[in-house]
């Protein structure tokens, strides 16, 4: 098996934390692959299999994926669907081509259908109605576990796995109000509230439901776990926290965090999406697991790398 790792999405919040953890664990960096858009577009076959076939990856971890939050996927729901077929498709053909042994494949808890029983657990997947506010993201992100589960069946490829983290946040997550996830979003939207002294917030939603986070350093310590495991006994590995926070307590945290003073005006529950989604993630934790961060720690730690970064902004 080759030595090297392919990681893609390695700008990204969970990469990024994931190739920080390697070489804190005295991984080689020259075996760490890790191009950037610039250097390798994943949706391109053609360029993807040439890279497979010069650098010839052992292990894959395919980060990778166009992602965003409700108001994303409303307003650009094709980009979630093709890119990331393309991108899936791409690295697991090239995967297997140039043999591969390892694989592990990104999910996202939100793949889960809607109004199934909670905790939620992995044979959970594809037994029902998804959600409709993500279902092309959702329904090519399970197009991708399904390709991979059959290549693992029809070529008994043991080492390719998922795992399907709950909602990451953390010091290298992009912010942006529209576009990203709730933790990210809500620090611009109240920041940029505090500064410019609003006297109203209106939010998505109605703020009741309950959502579990994990710090982007405790998803990489199950990561790591998983990295060392010569074998498998499980094709899916969901990744919690254990922990569940509604979304008016969460926002009242960051909130707080920013002195904000005015009123947040709440929605309707037509926007809430899914109620709950609380992983169980006995699996990991089986392994040696557990989520050490605690959540308002985490986010004041989040606030605070933000502040250091947009420092004097007002728009």
């Amino acid at each position: 098996m080759s030595s090297r790792i392919l990681l893609t999405g390695s700008a990204g919040l969970i990469g990024s934390s994931i190739i920080k953890k390697l070489l804190l664990e005295g991984k080689d960096e020259s075996l760490i692959l890790n191009p950037g858009r610039d250097n390798l577009d994943l949706r391109d076959r053609v360029a993807v299999f040439k890279y497979f076939k010069k650098y010839k990856p052992g292990t894959v971890i395919n980060c990778a994926a166009a992602v965003g939050g409700i108001l994303g996927n409303r307003k650009d729901p094709v980009r979630y669907g093709t890119d990331n077929i393309l991108i899936q498709t791409n690295l697991l053909d090239a995967s297997y081509i140039f043999e591969v042994e390892k694989f592990i494949f990104f999910g996202s808890s939100c793949i889960y259908p809607k109004g199934i029983r909670n905790p939620i657990q992995e044979n959970q997947l594809f037994s029902g109605e998804l959600e409709e506010s993500n279902l092309t993201f959702a329904s090519a992100k399970l197009s991708g576990i399904s390709l991979l589960e059959a290549y693992a069946r029809q070529y008994n490829l043991n080492k390719w796995i998922t795992v399907i983290p709950t909602s990451i946040y953390g010091i290298n997550d992009r912010f942006h109000t529209t576009t990203n996830h709730v933790i990210p979003a809500l620090i611009e939207k109240f920041s940029l509230a505090a500064k410019l002294k609003k006297k109203r917030i209106e939010m998505i939603g109605d703020g009741s439901p309950l959502r579990e986070f994990l710090n982007s350093e405790d998803l990489v310590d199950a990561i790591s776990i998983l990295l060392r495991l010569e074998e498998y006994e499980h094709r899916r590995y969901n990744i919690g926290s254990g922990r569940e926070i509604s979304i008016s307590n969460l926002t009242k945290i960051i909130c707080n965090a920013f002195e904000y003073k005015g009123k947040v005006k709440w929605g309707t529950p037509t926007d809430n999406g899914v109620y709950r989604k609380f992983l169980d993630s006995s699996r990991i934790e089986y392994l040696g697991f557990k989520s050490k961060i605690d959540l308002e720690d985490g986010i004041l730690e989040v606030i605070n790398h933000y502040k250091s970064l947009t420092d004097g902004r007002t728009e």
